[in-house]
């Protein structure tokens, strides 16, 4: 039987690391999970004989082809691609007090390794495949203090609604996940001033929503698991807005 690959960007990152442990336990699947530098969230996958991990810079084309081509390439089931890699503005500054090369480089980034990862990615990928990209709600409300940021999430929702038009064709299915603040860990990712910008920021948000909630992070992981299910048919090019309610 055929075996489906499921490629996760950012493996490390707390939502990340829940989905690979969440689809570890299913069969006749292979993960294969990519980091930048850190890798502690992912100890326990040293002990699955379906998972590999591959530490990768995803802005650098040209080794991430390398890297990535052989094995996709050999792939006998479809792929499954969910990127959560990101980067953030860690300056926190207002945008008439933000650095041009520094802003520049935030929101570039991350857009251009959406990009990379879905060129390498697109020409292995066989009927049935599926990508799921994580944006954030801040591609609708805008993010004071961090507009490089949200200006890369609201790119990479249109760039997936626009090739969602081009492979539709090839029942490849792409859609965007785009939650509100995510209970998580700050303290495990952030430091100094930053870390006070993103305790401000979620407590505000908490004030504002009607349920008082964050989201939490096994809400998205099945969401995760059913957009990059065979369920679904035809729902892509779509941006789903994980918030607790309207604010």
């Amino acid at each position: 039987m055929n075996k489906d690959l499921i490629l996760i960007t950012g493996a490390n990152g707390q939502i990340a690391s829940q989905i690979a442990r969440d689809l570890v336990k299913e069969k006749n699947l292979d993960l294969l999970l990519l980091y930048h530098h850190r890798r502690d969230r992912l100890a326990w996958a040293e002990e699955q004989d379906s998972v590999r991990c591959l530490q990768t810079d995803l802005n650098d084309y040209a080794s991430l082809s390398v890297l990535l081509t052989p094995t996709l390439s050999k792939c006998s089931g479809k792929i499954k691609l969910i990127h959560t890699a990101a980067i953030r503005s860690s300056d926190a500054n207002s945008f008439q007090d933000s650095d041009p090369l520094f802003w520049m480089e935030v929101c570039s980034k991350n857009l251009i390794m959406t990009y990379n990862i879905l060129r390498v990615a697109l020409p292995n990928m066989k009927n049935g495949s599926r990508i799921v990209l994580y944006g954030s709600n801040v591609s609708k409300t805008g993010l004071a203090n961090g507009s490089a940021y949200a200006a890369a999430k609201a790119a990479i929702a249109n760039l997936a609604k626009s090739i969602a038009r081009e492979v539709i064709t090839r029942d490849i299915l792409i859609n965007v996940i785009s939650p509100a603040p995510v209970e998580t860990v700050l303290e495990q990712d952030y430091k100094g001033e930053y870390l006070e910008f993103r305790r401000r920021y979620f407590a505000k948000y908490k004030e504002q929503t009607p349920s008082g909630k964050l989201i939490q992070i096994q809400e998205l992981a099945d969401l995760t698991k059913f957009l990059i299910s065979n369920q679904i048919t035809n729902i892509t090019g779509k941006e789903f807005f994980i918030e607790g309610a309207d604010q």
